[in-house]
């Protein structure tokens, strides 16, 4: 049988400091997802003239869009 007396676990401490690190933890993860939903568009530039096709080559659009 254990004795009180030597039972020193503060599950309250325990408790309060589990929900810290999950705070901490919940911050960064609403961060993370801030940035990604605010991050500017991609900027492409073209540099020169792109090759035209020849005659008997057909021009293709693959994009989907």
């Amino acid at each position: 049988m254990t004795n009180p007396q030597n039972f020193s676990e503060d599950f309250e401490r325990e408790h309060l400091k589990d929900a810290v690190y999950l705070q901490e933890e919940q911050q960064l993860i609403m961060k993370e997802i801030n940035e990604e939903e605010h991050r500017l568009p991609a900027k492409v530039f073209i540099i020169g003239q792109l090759p035209k096709p020849k005659e008997n080559e057909v021009e293709r659009n693959t994009l989907p869009f």
